[in-house]
């Protein structure tokens, strides 16, 4: 009797486990922007939607909260890089990159509502911790916009917040409220910025 021969085990194709890794974000990001709940996120959920066995999502991540924080960092990431573009597009002058900045940050809000809820709602659902660095480098950059129109400011910091918290809540009651005869997005948007942060 000859024992039988061990078969090689076939190594995993270049690229493949980064996109699988993909494919689990993804999947994970479908179900928070459905259902708007961290609690709804489960792994064998996540494994199903992503066509994996739930062993490979161990290759890629320790346990669900990583997930969830690798999903936070890639929503941030995608959302702070359209406020950058926009703001590379109207050129070098301060208050014209504001402008343009706030009204991506509108726009990205109300054109994308499943990705905006996804990074700004289901994140205060997250385990006590430090914020996802995207997340505190979307901030630090609405500071940056404050400070370069206004460097005499002396508090940027406080004025970033009141920005931040006056094109939040244009989002949410455009997003919420649709049917309201809102005035024109574009000049209403322009016109908070400014009066928040004056020439």
């Amino acid at each position: 009797m000859t024992r039988s021969a061990v078969k090689p085990r076939k190594r995993t194709p270049r690229g493949q486990g980064e996109r699988t890794r993909e494919q689990l974000l993804t999947a994970a990001d479908s179900v928070l922007r459905e259902t708007r709940n961290t609690a709804a996120l489960t792994i064998r959920g996540v494994t199903k939607r992503a066509g994996v066995s739930p062993m490979a999502f161990y290759l890629h991540f320790e346990d669900r909260e990583q997930l969830l924080s690798a999903v936070m960092e890639r929503s941030f990431t995608t959302f702070l890089e359209t406020l950058r573009e926009d703001a590379e597009r109207a050129g070098s002058d301060p208050r014209a990159r504001l402008h343009s900045s706030c009204l991506a940050y509108v726009r990205f809000g109300l054109e994308r509502w499943g990705d905006y809820l996804l990074i700004f709602e289901t994140s205060a659902q997250l385990p006590p911790g430090p914020p996802a660095a995207a997340a505190t480098e979307a901030f630090v950059y609405l500071v940056e916009l404050v400070r370069a129109c206004r460097p005499d400011e002396p508090d940027p910091r406080r004025v970033a917040v009141e920005l931040w918290s006056a094109l939040h809540g244009t989002v949410m009651l455009r997003g919420n409220r649709a049917s309201f005869p809102w005035p024109e997005l574009e000049p209403t948007v322009i016109d908070t910025a400014d009066r928040l942060v004056p020439a």
